[in-house]
């Protein structure tokens, strides 16, 4: 079995499921969205960004860098979460 795991695109993250895989091999998957997005995301966007904020471009390279270590990354869309917009 693979674990998918959930992440702010942390780039220390990669390196701890790197030495975490080198010893146990279950984690395949990140996933994770912006802080903001027109689409939704189910997550309260406050709680992300207390962490500090990222953009697409900090995706971008977190998601190179983890192809690198052979993970794969998912970008969180929920599209039942918009905000009244389609109201």
């Amino acid at each position: 079995m693979k674990l998918s795991v959930p992440s702010r695109f942390e780039f220390s993250l990669l390196e701890d499921i790197k030495d975490f895989n080198r010893k146990y091999n279950s984690v395949g998957k990140i996933y994770g969205s912006l802080p903001y997005s027109i689409i939704g995301h189910g997550r309260v966007s406050e709680h992300i960004t207390k962490f500090g904020l990222f953009n697409i471009d900090t995706v971008r390279e977190f998601t190179e860098k983890a192809h690198l270590i052979g993970i794969e990354v998912n970008y969180l869309a929920n599209t039942l979460c918009l905000g009244e917009l389609g109201y």
